[in-house]
């Protein structure tokens, strides 16, 4: 653009501001790089679903788009990836695939776990001691890691002992396949051994409570 271009198109106008074709030209000129910058910042921040289908305040329906799952639809809607199974629950466990009609449920609903067709109970699941053998005070450190990849493989989810009490008190809705682990006294075995395997399976955070004895 020259300094032929310049000049006040209107009473008050900026005196930078460009006439009549040289405005056309510098709007044609930027148009590519604009839309650019637009793609690419929608690109950044596109949310995990291509079209909202309907709404209300109970639900959303969407339509998943190439990249979407469980988890990122439960991020942008739910405002937590880790309430992914509510809307994978909700779906009938269906999984969520490109142009898939997707149901969010915006409000949980059966929270004591009570319904028309079953009620769900909540396995709780107490350790004591680890080490080489199994008996009724102590589990060995193959079996302890057995019964962990056998609730990750069966798609059982660990729920931290606080999430069980609002459960029972109607007040928070579990996963289907809940379940909660505990270890009771704090023998050195729980470091040593069940450490290293809770790790492994990404369960220290879901481990519930761990009562210390103090001994003599």
């Amino acid at each position: 653009m020259t300094m032929a271009c310049r000049g006040v198109t209107r009473a008050g106008a900026p005196r930078w501001m460009p006439r009549g074709a040289c405005w056309k030209r510098l709007l044609l000129a930027l148009l590519p790089v604009l839309l650019g910058a637009c793609s690419g910042l929608a690109n950044r921040n596109a949310p995990a679903f291509s079209e909202v289908i309907a709404r209300n305040d109970n639900y959303i329906i969407v339509r998943a788009s190439r990249d979407a799952t469980s988890r990122s639809l439960a991020k942008t809607f739910l405002g937590d990836a880790g309430r992914y199974w509510l809307i994978e629950e909700e779906n009938d466990d269906t999984p969520v695939r490109p142009g898939r009609i997707v149901v969010i449920p915006l409000r949980e609903t059966a929270r004591s776990g009570i319904s028309p067709h079953a009620v769900q109970a909540v396995p709780v699941l107490c350790y004591h001691r680890f080490g080489d053998r199994d008996d009724g005070m102590m589990i060995s450190a193959r079996r302890f890691e057995q019964q962990m990849a056998y609730l990750r493989d069966n798609g059982y989810q660990v729920i931290p002992l606080t999430a069980l009490l609002e459960f029972l008190e109607g007040r928070q809705r579990v996963p289907r396949k809940a379940v909660v682990l505990t270890i009771d006294d704090g023998h050195q075995s729980i470091y040593k051994i069940a450490y290293p395997i809770l790790k492994k399976y990404g369960l220290l955070w879901r481990l519930c409570v761990v009562f210390i004895r103090k001994r003599k």
